[in-house]
């Protein structure tokens, strides 16, 4: 009889869990992303064979951290050459650090002002909003800089 943890199923989730938690995600968004309880994610990165795993994963990610804070100052140093490039970078900084609000952040800063308002923003504007700055052709993120 085949034991549970040793179902191709189970390896490949196992595998699974273990990857997009190096990659970062919580216990919350990986329970909702597998459907499984919270509870069984952390029962199963816990297993002494999938912890260690994670741990090697999260000690390769850290060693990578320099040369990534390498990376966006050279980003943003090339500011002049490639403005859309250190936009981004400089972006991705102040998220990380907290001074820029998330999207998450962002909307529920709209929701607040609206409510407080009572305004509502027309839906089609809404959207043009959300594709001028989900848009990732640079021509249009240069527009924005020079505009």
């Amino acid at each position: 009889m085949t034991m549970p943890e040793t179902l191709p199923c189970k390896v490949q989730r196992n595998a699974s869990l273990a990857n997009d938690r190096i990659a970062g995600m919580t216990y919350r968004e990986l329970s909702k992303k597998y459907s499984i309880d919270q509870s069984t994610v952390c029962r199963t990165l816990n297993k002494e064979d999938i912890k260690d795993v994670v741990d090697q994963g999260m000690i390769e990610v850290i060693a990578r951290v320099p040369k990534g804070i390498h990376v966006v100052d050279q980003a943003l140093d090339d500011y002049k050459n490639n403005p859309a490039v250190a936009l981004k970078a400089s972006d991705m900084v102040l998220k990380v650090a907290t001074i820029a609000p998330s999207n998450v952040e962002n909307q529920t800063i709209n929701n607040i002002v609206n409510v407080q308002n009572n305004i509502t923003l027309n839906p089609n504007v809404a959207k043009n909003l959300g594709q001028a700055f989900n848009n990732n052709d640079e021509d249009v993120i240069e527009a924005e800089i020079n505009g």
